[in-house]
């Protein structure tokens, strides 16, 4: 069984989206407290297709600017495609496999444990396996 949590959230509690977003940041801090370790795939997957569009364009930009619009054609054609197919990918990553997951870890006994937040109530759901 889990104590009681010890941290007092700084939080106006007519504020429901300020209040959703500090126990947000405090509920790793605090199971990080009783030894439970976090799982970051989610958001390393998520940074990752980010940061993957960001280059394509990036590079897109300087072969333009480098080379000319004629030269690189069909590599901005390339570029449009796979930025269009990354930028779903991390559409569809963000809204069917990390959905509302707040935290996602393992206990010190070994059992996964995840934790979902609802669209309009300020509880947390938590998963067991």
């Amino acid at each position: 069984m889990l104590p009681n949590p010890t941290t007092s959230l700084n939080s106006a509690t007519n504020n429901l989206p300020d209040l959703k977003s500090t126990s947000d940041d405090a509920i790793p801090n605090y199971l990080g407290s009783l030894k439970f370790r976090q799982s970051h795939v989610l958001g390393d997957v998520h940074i990752a297709l980010g940061w993957s569009a960001f280059a394509i364009a990036a590079a897109c930009f300087y072969w333009e600017r480098t080379f000319g619009e004629v030269a690189t054609k069909p590599y901005t054609l390339i570029a449009v495609i796979a930025y269009a197919v990354i930028t779903s990918a991390h559409t569809l990553w963000s809204w069917f496999v990390e959905k509302a997951v707040v935290y996602e870890g393992t206990s010190p006994s070994g059992e996964k444990v995840c934790m979902f937040r609802s669209k309009n109530h300020p509880l947390r759901n938590m998963e067991l396996p």
